[in-house]
């Protein structure tokens, strides 16, 4: 059987999640009662088409499905080509298995923000995509250059705000494992640059 090909990055993305939407509806998981939050650059993506990625970070929630059995029906999907020119080589999306949300600083309210993308018919998928502010937060933790341009892309959309993160990030420090201040610091420096390109 040959791999799907897509045109645009952003169909890659929702075919791959149909794909473990069918995985998981035939492995007996009831409608609509696992939701999936988009993180990392996919969800970046979403945002801004401002850069693509070959992985999808995916955190799947629910009460009904062990972790390990959502695990193994990623792993069961495997991936899809992305190829917008005839010309070029296509790329490959597929889930990063090693992905844990609650690695890195995450709000805890973060899914009362999210914004919900998909709810196809007979699905066990709801999908879901987090704010702005709580995925430049995820951000934080690594802050590399790719890390800190995500942070700068998703902030300067309008309705985006900088005070709003400050309160997230206020609030994560008080529960993230890392070092104390460590993320207001980091949120500071990027602040700074942010303030240095304007």
């Amino acid at each position: 059987m040959s791999t799907p090909r897509f045109a645009s990055f952003s169909a890659a993305i929702f075919a791959l999640l149909g794909q473990l939407g069918d995985v998981l509806k035939a492995r007996g998981t009831p409608v609509h009662s696992v939701r999936a939050y988009i993180f990392g650059g996919c969800a970046v993506h979403l945002y801004a088409a401002s850069r693509v990625s070959s992985d999808l970070d995916v955190d799947l929630l629910t009460a009904v499905v062990p972790r390990r059995d959502l695990h193994a029906a990623k792993a069961q999907v495997g991936y899809v080509l992305v190829q917008s020119d005839a010309e070029d080589a296509p790329d490959l999306l597929e889930f990063d298995l090693t992905y844990n949300a609650t690695l890195g600083p995450l709000h805890e309210d973060f899914e009362s923000r999210a914004t919900e993308l998909e709810r196809l018919e007979g699905s066990p998928l709801v999908v879901f995509l987090p704010a702005r502010e709580d995925l430049a937060l995820t951000k934080l933790g690594r802050l590399s250059e790719a890390d800190v341009a995500d942070i700068l892309t998703l902030m300067d959309f309008p309705g985006a705000s900088w005070d709003f993160l400050l309160k997230l990030t206020q609030d994560v420090e008080q529960y993230h494992v890392g070092r104390p201040g460590d993320l207001l610091s980091k949120l500071g420096y990027v602040r700074k640059y942010h303030a240095g390109l304007s």
